[in-house]
């Protein structure tokens, strides 16, 4: 009984992080870290990431802390989800003109 070779028929490449491989017959990554669990693949031009990976580096809500995936709403270098972008005087969501106080972010009926 001898060591196996890796299976490298439906080899897809290798996240360019952590350097899990993938597997066409799931069409996720094998990682390490997730032991053997399955996890997406993220592609770009220049790069292929497990969603480990991709969690990791993609940029964290100022409301939340959670990974903003998808939609982002920015307000200078920070970023959001858009439905945590909210007025903190009434709560709701900002999407017009809206301004920076001491408290928090304030709608234009809250703002002073």
């Amino acid at each position: 009984m001898g060591i196996k070779p890796p299976d490298t028929t439906n080899d897809l490449g290798q996240c360019s992080s952590c350097f899990c491989r993938f597997k066409a017959s799931t069409q996720k990554a094998q990682s390490p870290r997730s032991r053997g669990v399955g996890q997406q693949v993220y592609e770009s031009p220049d790069a292929k990431v497990c969603e480990s990976c991709f969690l990791q580096s993609a940029p964290k809500c100022g409301a939340c802390g959670k990974p903003v995936i998808g939609t982002v709403a920015r307000v200078g270098e920070t970023a959001f989800h858009p439905d945590c972008l909210v007025c903190s005087g009434c709560g709701q969501k900002l999407t017009g003109a809206f301004a920076k106080t001491d408290s928090g972010f304030k709608c234009a009926n809250c703002r002073p």
